[in-house]
């Protein structure tokens, strides 16, 4: 096996054995109009992030081919760890059920292994994308789908789906209005249907769902509580005795299912309640919902003893005109490290960079406290 450059959930690495375990992406319009994607990189075969890596591909370089009958090709445009020096950006995500399409001798045929360097040093925007996978047929043995966004805000999702292409708007639009989220099997499509099963979350307090049908508790010494949890009237059933229960129903398993709901109901809920005011907001909020899709390892179990999910990397992109920024953490270090590409040269080959610690990361303040 030869070494190749994969986006695997966003994550660029030197290495040929990577599997693809699945992903989160979500999208958010920052107020100041930088497109905002995070994505949780989740997989069983490195638990750590150590030894991933990410270097410049140079504008010029020599690629395709992974098969005899595959295409090659030039890059026009040089890119790093996932992201290109035109704000093209993609991220490989797990799907079982893809079906790549047949050769055709009226176009050439592009391998699987070799759309994501096709798409960033091919292309500069998403519509250029979707222009080009009109002239190729993407032929490889399945696995996966792509979500792509460029510096304008626009995003896709790609599939193959029993042979055929399927191109679908995943934009978030410059007032967070479209649905910026991505996750696994099944389709794209069956998750937005999905969505409509959990119509019963609400973003506000749940008091008022019941005043037609609210009883007043019998005055009993057994009853525990004196009044209502969060007012001063006497104890009624139905009534929130806690925070949170404007969440119910909402699934808390590592299915792409589960977490495509978690994703599209908390986003849009802190969107609504909270909507961030300025980059540095709409970062955190990123960051916030990549925590609340992170798999704890040990949790989420395999067909085999060994075969345990977690999240090793997670990455936050920001895409504007102006900015080309890349941030990443370990599943051992959770502090961000960035790259900004717009500093890069991608006129040659660059240094090659480990993107993940090992080790527990922390900063030691005793000193100051001395």
């Amino acid at each position: 096996m030869w070494a190749q450059f994969l986006v695997v959930c966003g994550v660029l690495t030197l290495n040929s054995l990577i599997s693809i375990e699945g992903c989160t992406q979500i999208e958010i319009m920052a107020p100041t109009g930088e497109l905002v994607v995070a994505n949780a990189d989740e997989r069983s075969d490195d638990v750590t992030g150590k030894g991933l890596f990410a270097s410049v591909t140079a504008r010029g370089g020599q690629h395709g081919g992974h098969s005899a009958n595959c295409m090659t090709f030039t890059n026009k445009y040089g890119f790093i760890f996932g992201t290109s020096e035109e704000g093209l950006s993609i991220h490989e995500h797990t799907l079982d059920l893809a079906v790549f399409q047949s050769a055709d001798p009226s176009h050439p045929s592009l391998c699987q292994e070799d759309l994501t360097s096709w798409v960033l040093g091919m292309h500069a925007t998403v519509a250029e994308v979707v222009a080009g996978l009109q002239t190729v047929r993407v032929v490889g043995s399945g696995g996966a789908q792509y979500g792509v966004q460029d510096a304008s805000g626009a995003s896709i999702v790609i599939e193959f789906v029993k042979g055929e292409l399927r191109i679908h708007n995943n934009s978030v639009g410059s007032d967070n209005s479209g649905i910026g989220v991505m996750t696994n099997d099944p389709t794209w499509d069956w998750h937005l249907q999905n969505v409509n099963n959990y119509v019963s979350l609400q973003p506000t307090w749940l008091s008022s769902n019941n005043e037609g049908i609210k009883r007043r508790v019998p005055n009993e010494s057994f009853y525990p509580w004196a009044t209502n949890a969060y007012d001063k009237d006497p104890p009624s059933i139905p009534e929130p005795i806690g925070h949170g229960y404007n969440l119910g129903s909402l699934p808390g398993d590592g299915s792409p299912p589960a977490r495509f709901i978690r994703s599209f109901f908390l986003r849009g809920y802190a969107l609504r309640n909270a909507p961030p005011k300025d980059l540095n907001a709409t970062l955190i909020l990123g960051q916030e919902l990549l925590n609340s899709v992170y798999k704890t390892l040990g949790t989420i179990s395999g067909k085999t003893a060994t075969d345990l999910e977690t999240t090793p990397i997670s990455t936050i992109k920001v895409l504007s005109a102006t900015t080309r920024w890349v941030f990443t953490r370990s599943r051992t270090d959770l502090q961000w490290r960035k790259i900004d590409i717009s500093r890069l040269n991608f006129a040659q080959p660059g240094k090659e960079v480990e993107i993940a610690g090992g080790s527990f990361g922390f900063t030691d303040i005793t000193d100051q406290l001395l």
